[in-house]
């Protein structure tokens, strides 16, 4: 009888998002995606990163964040974690919209927001964005970015 390899399920909302990314993460290894939608939760640039913000997610009612569910074998998710530093893996499952109770664990990765943002950091860089906008049809990427929370000051630059 073949045995059968777990398949660990990640939500992502960023560059996760966009389906190139992964592939070149995961170098060619299989992986499959499908749409999801995690309620209770925005994105957020307020995650500290290497002189600039990253995207991550804050709870807030009323707010559901679209993305996508990316299938990984185990090899496949210690891969991704790589690409990851800094963020927690979070069982989200319970917060997913229709999602069938008896579908596997999803898991995100969810990093702490900064309450303040140095102004040497107030910075998204360009190549970052575009990396997650990749990911999002292009007629829902004004949409996209009018519902990630862009605090005060920060502005995207075009250098990185």
């Amino acid at each position: 009888m073949a045995r059968t390899i777990p398949t660990i399920r990640i939500f992502g909302y960023g560059s996760l998002l966009n389906e190139d990314t992964v592939r070149e993460r995961l170098a060619g290894k299989a992986f499959t995606a499908q749409p999801g939608i995690l309620a209770g939760y925005q994105r957020t640039f307020s995650k500290w990163g290497r002189g600039h913000v990253y995207l991550t997610l804050r709870q807030m009612g009323g707010m559901s964040v679209e993305g996508t569910l990316i299938d990984v074998d185990p090899i496949g998710f210690t891969v991704l974690t790589r690409y990851e530093p800094g963020y927690e893996l979070v069982d989200v499952t319970r917060s997913m919209v229709d999602y069938p109770s008896d579908g596997p664990s999803i898991y995100c990765y969810i990093g702490d927001v900064l309450k303040e943002i140095p102004p040497e950091m107030a910075k998204i860089r360009r190549s970052y964005l575009d990396k997650c906008l990749g990911g999002v049809v292009p007629e829902k990427r004004k949409q996209w970015l009018r519902e990630t929370h862009i605090p005060e000051g920060v502005v995207i630059a075009e250098e990185d």
